[in-house]
């Protein structure tokens, strides 16, 4: 091998380095661009399909409201309060609130809606996402679990593993994380109430 071969080799070698990272830093960005692309087109549906699941839970809680979000006052004491609305009837009298709420369950966040209507009671609850444990967590969704807080008066609930009398609500079978993060959501919303709107404060 002569001289020139050998002054070669380390060029060689540069050159390649170079290409190399050229190319890797060429499909990251290409890959980065498509990543961004995807959410962009996705975006906007998945937000609207949000909002659309949001207000069929709304209308669930207080059927044939008109619905007008207020601000949270002292959002920081209410961290489990994600939205508040009032609902109203056709002659603009109040039907009640609508309360949108998050709480830490077995399997990651539950969303929900609770709504208190006019007389201080539970119009009732409805589930809008959650992760919990199929056949466990998830029948938090069912309505055999929902009806458990409709008509209750707007005071504070406990978890019960035997019996669903007075302010007590009956445990899902093997789901007591998830039936405890549900019901301290509702406990928030109605400790807010009780403190902010209840006799129109």
């Amino acid at each position: 091998m002569n001289k020139e071969a050998v002054e070669q080799k380390p060029n060689s070698e540069v050159f390649l380095i170079i290409k190399n990272t050229f190319i890797l830093f060429a499909i990251t960005a290409v890959a980065g661009l498509l990543l961004s692309l995807v959410h962009s087109v996705t975006e906007a549906p998945i937000a609207a399909q949000a909002i659309i699941q949001r207000d069929n839970a709304l209308n669930a809680v207080l059927p044939d409201a008109a619905f007008e979000e207020l601000t949270v006052a002292d959002a920081e004491k209410y961290p489990k309060i994600l939205q508040i609305f009032t609902g109203t009837d056709s002659s603009g009298s109040v039907k009640g609130y609508a309360f949108m709420l998050t709480s830490k369950g077995y399997g990651g966040a539950v969303t929900l809606v609770a709504g208190i209507d006019a007389d201080g009671k539970i119009s009732g609850i409805d589930v809008i996402s959650h992760s919990e444990t199929p056949g466990l967590g998830a029948n938090a969704d069912r309505d055999d679990f929902k009806d458990k807080f409709k008509t209750k008066p707007a005071e504070q609930l406990v978890v019960s593993k035997s019996n669903n009398d007075g302010q007590n609500i009956e445990a899902l079978s093997g789901a007591t994380i998830t039936s405890t993060a549900v019901v301290s959501a509702v406990n928030e919303a109605i400790e807010y109430y009780q403190t902010q709107l209840k006799g129109g404060k």
